[in-house]
């Protein structure tokens, strides 16, 4: 077979070139291939201008090797490898042909899948930071957005007990809507995915499959649906879906997979702020516990010290409130002024005791300061009921019956305090 014969029987397309890059030959392969696009068998027809490049690299360094689409004026074009090599000594140069398209297409798909490795490892990291479920929220779409299309966006989180769905998140159209109010838990696409803890991936006539599973779709409807759900501990508690109403957008399954790991990462940060949540709550409630044991405590031991200052202070008041009361009944019997000072004793009595009952009224026992560095009890604060109500009877009316010793000498152990 001759060298022309062979070169036309080459199962992969080639071409003969000269220096200028005018195209001499073509093998059948190559022809078939311009044919299957409606292209002339020509070098430059089939992958234009930018060949030159190539053919003149070549002239300098006998050989080159580029990546060119091939011209057929759609979206899409197959990616091919193009080989220029001189021949011998002469200015003629044989071009080989390699489809590349599915190479660029794996490597395409390996770099976005680096892209979302990159992402996920960032979200990790940034959702393990986040102390509250909005900071938390708005992180998870942040990361979301930079390998997802994300102009509609929600988290959805579901409360058994109360049977309601909360959106700590809501991206509609790029903008985010403040103050979705919750509602019941129904049989929308969200609630299937909670329900079967799968996740779910819709295209084209979303209203329809969701029909056909049983479903009543909420709101408006989208014409590509994507939501994964969020689960902790064998239970689903919520999930991340994004949507899209104009037909714009197209999810696939490497989106619905992308999702899914978002969503895990997602479910673990929701679950520790939750435990960090609960912790706080009951911190707090140890704390305020303490502070009314303590508190309590410290009541108990005021009234104790009270109640013994009240019956310690009454008995001896009882005896100088009843013997001033005695010697007051013949007033002109006392030498001049006594009767006076009698007076301002017993008065000194009564306001004494009205100190002693106020403080049998204590609720809680507040402080104020003291001259020095000292505090003291701050009696006026401390009360369950205002002054006026406080104020007991008076241990015996001056002008009353007469007074006798055993009147003014209680029993002991009897008392006037409360």
């Amino acid at each position: 077979m001759s060298e022309a014969a062979l070169f036309d029987y080459l199962p992969d397309p080639a071409l003969m070139i000269f220096s200028g890059g005018q195209t001499g030959r073509v093998n059948m392969a190559a022809r078939d291939l311009a044919a299957l696009h409606g292209l002339k068998a020509d070098l430059v027809t089939m992958f234009g201008k930018d060949t030159a490049a190539l053919v003149a690299r070549a002239r300098r360094e006998d050989v080159a090797v580029g990546f060119l689409p091939l011209r057929t004026g759609k979206d899409g074009a197959p990616i091919f490898r193009l080989a220029v090599r001189r021949i011998s000594t002469t200015e003629r140069y044989t071009v080989l042909l390699a489809d590349m398209s599915r190479e660029f297409a794996w490597r395409e798909q390996l770099a976005a899948r680096n892209r979302a490795l990159t992402v996920l490892n960032d979200n990790a990291a940034a959702l393990s930071s986040s102390i509250d479920i909005d900071t938390l929220a708005a992180g998870i779409y942040e990361q979301t957005s930079r390998i997802m299309d994300t102009v509609n966006f929600y988290i959805a989180l579901h409360d058994a007990e109360a049977g309601t769905l909360s959106f700590p998140i809501y991206v509609e159209k790029l903008e985010r809507k403040l103050g979705v109010p919750t509602r019941p838990f129904g049989t929308g696409l969200t609630e299937h995915v909670i329900l079967s803890r799968r996740p779910l991936l819709l295209n084209g006539d979303v209203g329809g499959q969701a029909r056909a599973l049983g479903l009543q779709p909420q709101g408006r409807l989208a014409r590509t649906w994507l939501g994964a759900p969020m689960i902790a501990d064998g239970v689903a508690f919520g999930l991340i879906a994004i949507q899209d109403h104009e037909g714009t957008s197209h999810y696939d399954e490497h989106d619905l997979e992308v999702l899914t790991l978002i969503a895990g990462q997602a479910a673990a940060a929701v679950r520790n702020v939750r435990l960090l949540s609960q912790a706080r709550r009951a911190s707090q409630e140890i704390s305020e516990t303490q502070a009314g044991l303590l508190e309590t405590e410290r009541l108990r031991g005021v009234t104790e010290t009270v109640g013994a200052l009240n019956h310690e202070i009454n008995n001896p008041l009882s005896a100088i409130a009843g013997n001033a009361q005695l010697l007051l009944r013949d007033p002109e019997s006392l030498p001049d002024g006594v009767a006076e000072k009698v007076g301002r004793i017993l008065e000194a009595t009564r306001r004494i005791q009205a100190v002693t009952g106020k403080m049998a009224n204590l609720i809680h026992a507040t402080s104020k300061p003291y001259p020095g560095d000292g505090t003291i009890l701050d009696v006026s604060r401390s009360l369950a009921r205002e002054e006026n109500d406080a104020s007991p009877e008076p241990l015996a009316d001056a002008g009353g019956d007469a007074a006798t010793d055993e009147a003014a000498e209680p029993p002991p152990g009897e008392s006037s305090a409360a």
